[in-house]
Order: structure tokens, then sequence, then C-alpha cells
């Protein structure tokens, strides 16, 4: 399996080039969702990153 990445700038397409691949049948990760969720439903991955990073997270 081949696996890419897809980096660039806000505003520069990912989520659109992502979402073309997805809609040819490409099986893509969206890693800000992923991160989102873990985030979301992970007391101690929040405790410590909140404690990395600061309450603004």
């Amino acid at each position: 399996m081949i696996k890419i990445g897809i980096t660039g700038g806000i505003g520069s397409g990912k989520s659109v080039v992502a979402s073309l691949l997805n809609l040819y049948g490409v099986p893509v990760y969206v890693a800000d969702t992923e991160s989102k969720l873990l985030t979301d439903t992970s007391p101690v991955i929040k405790e410590k990153l909140t404690a990395l990073l600061g309450e603004d997270l």
C-alpha cells in the first residue's frame, strides 16, 4: 500500500484534495479529526496536553 502525506499552509486546499481522494475510494486519515476526538474523549490526554500547552488548548 502506498501512503502519502498532504501538507500545506492554511487555505492551500489540503482538505479539498483529501475529499477528492476519498470520493474516488482512497482511504483518507484526517489527523485533525482524530486528534480532536482523542482530546475530547480522553481525560488523560487532555490533562497532559493542557499541562504542556496551557489552558487555551
